[in-house]
């Protein structure tokens, strides 16, 4: 009897060991499906220039800089044939993000379904449904997924390295004809429900009451001032915790039209 129950305990063992190893394969899998199809849109749709061919006429340093490194330009009716819910290109050029951005019909449509619709952990990057896509509100919200290998949101971590930010002060979001620049003014870990989370406010005081929020919970005071005036973004991932989320948040400093 003791030997059928160490048979039936080491059978056991072997089945769920066996498991976990197709577990971790259809992961690996998962995940190289999902690298291959983002680096294939990226091939097709994405170009490459050199700093002097994106540098628009700016009189100050700072203006510069950032023209510097935007060095990309974007086929946007290869990528409306592809998805209409396409509607920019998210660009953060030394943090390796640079993806297609769309908005679903809530915030569970792109969750687990890459930009061309097809079934994928990776999901899209994806900016709340509440939010107008013409990115005129006072404050946006862009979701994507902490991947462990570092793609779509999960180099946002990297914010906690000073020299990261010093390197990433700017990202971009270009669109059929305009380009955005936005300057990071703070990074912290919110509550996955906290205040940070609204993008509707009743007046000035409650903007500047986010405002505020987000520049003292920063792991660094970065200088950059925001005021009412400014429209805001918050680039938002999820952490080890369900109830906390990694969020950047930047300021809109110009829109260059195309």
């Amino acid at each position: 009897m003791k030997r059928k129950i160490r048979i039936i305990i080491l059978i056991s063992c072997v089945v769920i060991c066996l498991f976990s190893i197709y577990k971790l394969i259809m992961i690996q899998m998962n995940y190289k499906k999902g690298e291959q199809l983002y680096d294939n849109i990226k091939q097709q749709v994405v170009t490459t220039k050199t700093p002097t061919e994106t540098m628009m006429p700016e009189a100050s340093e700072e203006a510069k800089e950032r023209q510097t490194v935007l060095n990309i330009s974007v086929d946007f009716k290869a990528l409306k044939k592809t998805n209409p819910d396409i509607f920019g290109w998210l660009y953060l050029p030394y943090g390796s993000i640079s993806y297609p951005l769309l908005q679903g019909e809530n915030n569970d449509t792109y969750l687990h379904q890459a930009y061309d619709k097809t079934p994928n952990n990776f999901g899209s990057i994806f900016i709340d449904y509440r939010n107008t896509n013409n990115l005129t509100d006072k404050h946006t919200i862009i979701y994507g997924h902490n991947m462990k290998n570092g793609s779509m949101f999960g180099t946002l971590k990297k914010f906690c390295d000073e020299n990261f930010y010093k390197k990433n002060k700017y990202f971009f979001i270009l669109t059929p004809k305009v380009i955005y620049t936005y300057k990071v003014f703070s990074y912290h870990v919110a509550d996955a429900k906290g205040r940070v989370y609204n993008v509707v406010y009743k007046d000035d005081k409650e903007y500047q009451d986010f405002i505020d929020l987000a520049k003292q919970s920063s792991y660094l005071d970065t200088g950059v001032k925001v005021s009412t005036e400014n429209r805001t973004i918050t680039l938002s991932t999820c952490t080890s915790s369900d109830d906390k989320r990694f969020v950047v948040h930047a300021k809109l400093v110009e829109e260059y039209k195309k």
